[in-house]
């Protein structure tokens, strides 16, 4: 079972030690990193993505303080849980609870991550044709949500985000 949880100091370490394979280091920083700058800024949140109680992937989440969007800032799953189908189940929990408060959710990625870029598709990412220190933007707006006819957005037995 897939949950997306805070990262507390328990889980910590173990989702520092997260990491992408070689060729894929280049399109997402490290979770030391997004930990660390999330210390230093509280408006990000941190989130360990567990299966079966297990962290395997981590996500931050960024309201955007000047103009109020919600930005997933960081989405992994660690390379010896990837091609499991752990990053969709958990995307799409993470979309059903943002969706719950949100109307847009935004995103970026490298344009050169194809698996990304398939994925995050594949929910009703559009790009908008903008790029932002070299990544590609996307939004999901909530009409092509793909994850918002769930009645109970927060059935996933995660707290709301």
């Amino acid at each position: 079972m897939i949950s997306l949880v805070p990262v507390t100091d328990a889980i910590r370490e173990a989702c520092e030690a997260l990491d992408v394979w070689p060729d894929q280091q280049d399109f997402i920083a490290s979770n030391a990193f997004s930990l660390a700058q999330a210390d230093e800024e509280p408006q990000l949140q941190p989130l360990a993505i567990l299966h079966d109680g297990r962290p395997v992937g981590f996500a931050l989440i960024a309201p955007d303080p000047i103009d109020g969007r919600m930005w997933i800032a960081r989405f992994m799953i660690d390379r010896n849980y990837q091609g499991q189908g752990l990053g969709s189940s958990a995307l799409e929990i993470l979309l059903s609870q943002l969706h719950s408060r949100h109307t847009d959710i935004w995103i970026s990625y490298h344009p050169e991550n194809h698996a990304a870029r398939k994925l995050y598709a594949k929910y009703g990412f559009r790009e908008t044709g903008e790029v932002e220190d070299g990544e590609v933007l996307a939004v999901l707006s909530t009409p092509t949500c793909q994850t918002c006819a769930l009645s109970n957005p927060d059935s996933t037995g995660n707290p709301p985000l």
